[in-house]
């Protein structure tokens, strides 16, 4: 048996030298991740996926609104169930949508090197909504008068649909005037 030698390029009789192959590293995931999924199907129970991801007080918040629209339809609204039940739907949907975007955006977080605490997510916001000062107030108006004076509140039950028209022309007439302004 003939056995051949290996020549390297300039034809001596050494073998090339070899080259040390990479070693792969495996990087155990970070412990403070959260599972998207999880946080997702803890929203269904409006507060809980906040508080698994650590915002605290927002999950206490989201509970005690949920635990209010139920105590408000449990004892009858005067013929506002629908308008509070669609408010708990919309807010149950709420709180699964933003479970879910706030533990993707705490991996996000966690990957780009933001160590220590909670991030926060900013939310763009204004000076304050007159808008919603004065809706708020009218709404706790009418709850004092209905409570405390036993004034009817069948009458809503008929103009209700209005608010939203109301409300509609307001912020159509705001985006109207800031894009006035800024053309």
């Amino acid at each position: 048996m003939i056995e051949k030698e290996e020549t390297n390029a300039t034809g001596s009789g050494e073998a090339p030298p070899r080259r040390p192959q990479p070693v792969p590293t495996y990087a155990p995931p970070d412990p403070r991740r959260k599972n998207v999924a999880l946080a997702t199907l803890l929203s269904l129970m409006p507060g809980l996926g906040h508080i698994y991801l650590g915002y605290y007080q927002l999950g206490f918040v989201h509970m005690f609104v949920f635990a209010s629209l139920v105590t408000i339809l449990s004892k009858g609204a005067g013929g506002l169930e629908p308008l509070f039940g669609l408010s708990m739907a919309f807010f149950i949907l709420y709180n699964i949508v933003d479970g879910g975007r706030r533990a993707s955006l705490y991996n996000q977080a966690l990957d780009a090197g933001a160590a220590g605490a909670l991030p926060e997510i900013v939310i763009p916001r204004n000076r304050g909504s007159t808008l919603g000062g004065v809706a708020l107030m009218t709404l706790g108006v009418l709850m004092l008068l209905h409570t405390k004076f036993e004034m009817d509140m069948y009458w809503l039950e008929e103009w209700w649909p209005l608010l939203p028209i109301l409300v509609g022309a307001y912020l159509f007439q705001k985006d109207r005037s800031s894009r006035k302004d800024g053309a």
